[in-house]
């Protein structure tokens, strides 16, 4: 079994899910091939108003995931895989690109099946000067040690904590012993950098914000992700809570999941997140419509 901190992703055991999959030649769960392969990457706008600011997070979506939610609103890529391959110095080049931009950061979305490959570019970037903060935006499924191999890369971690029932995470995203893993990690991922700072310009610049995406019927238990939160590190950890659930990709094929979050369950949830005493969040208006998701090719 090829170790995770080899330069190629060959034989991948990148992510909890160990496939020990030959990415050149057989595929693993989350269809990630041997090379980088993203969408699109773009200033945006749809983020916590901390990293999207006024010019925007500087955002390269990639293409596959290590978790497959049956309601994910990125499905076309996360899913589907649709996207294109690029080298490393291009890859280089689109961050580069997007912080002359002005972009607040450079934001990685669904990074971590490619977590290998770029190392060495992130590497890359901090030698030829980048000044902005890399986000590694994930879905808090993730190995301690390869989380490990990013200290001093990354500067900002987004999970999402979506689920705390472990029978639930295999349901709708396909995975198992998720609320231990993603405790693991979230734990690394505050060791590496302590709650967030915020510049005197009001943007992020360091640490850890967690999402909680609220899910109808509250199927994820968000409330106890909350308190577990609370009990680990404090009313000091920045929270976003989200409400921005709507029934994309095959979502309507569930019952729990065939209509958006009602404005009664998510005030619930910001009940339970004031009622602990955190004093750092963002929340957001009920939507029902993708109105922030990307157009991808």
């Amino acid at each position: 079994m090829a170790d995770y901190h080899s330069s190629s992703p060959n034989f991948c055991n990148i992510c909890p899910l160990d496939c020990n999959a030959d990415r050149q030649n057989v595929l693993g769960f989350c269809k990630a091939p041997d090379y980088l392969k993203i969408n699109t990457s773009q200033l945006h706008y749809g983020e916590e108003p901390v990293l999207s600011g006024n010019n925007g997070s500087g955002t390269i979506f990639f293409s596959h995931c290590n978790m497959l939610c049956c309601y994910c609103q990125n499905y076309k890529i996360s899913a589907l895989g649709n996207g294109h391959k690029i080298t490393q110095n291009e890859f280089i080049k689109i961050a580069l690109n997007l912080a002359e931009k002005g972009a607040h950061n450079i934001n990685l979305v669904s990074p971590t099946p490619y977590t290998t490959l770029l190392i060495p570019a992130l590497k890359e970037l901090k030698t030829q000067g980048l000044k902005i903060p890399i986000v590694w935006n994930c879905n808090a499924y993730e190995k301690v040690e390869t989380l490990k191999s990013l200290e001093g890369l990354v500067d900002i971690y987004l999970p999402d904590f979506r689920y705390w029932d472990d029978d639930i995470a295999l349901l709708y995203s396909g995975v198992s012993n998720y609320r231990e893993t993603a405790q693991a990690a979230i734990k690394e991922m505050y060791r590496q950098t302590g709650n967030l700072i915020i510049d005197e310009d009001g943007i992020a610049i360091f640490g850890l914000l967690i999402r909680l995406l609220v899910l109808p019927r509250n199927i994820n238990k968000t409330e106890q992700i909350m308190q577990w939160l609370y009990d680990e590190f404090g009313n000091e950890l920045y929270l976003s809570l989200m409400s921005q659930f709507y029934p994309a990709y095959n979502a309507k094929n569930y019952d729990d999941l065939s209509r958006g979050i009602t404005k009664e369950e998510y005030d619930f949830m910001m009940h339970v997140m004031l009622g602990l005493g955190f004093d750092n969040g963002f929340i957001q208006e009920p939507a029902t419509t993708p109105e922030w998701t990307p157009e991808f090719v």
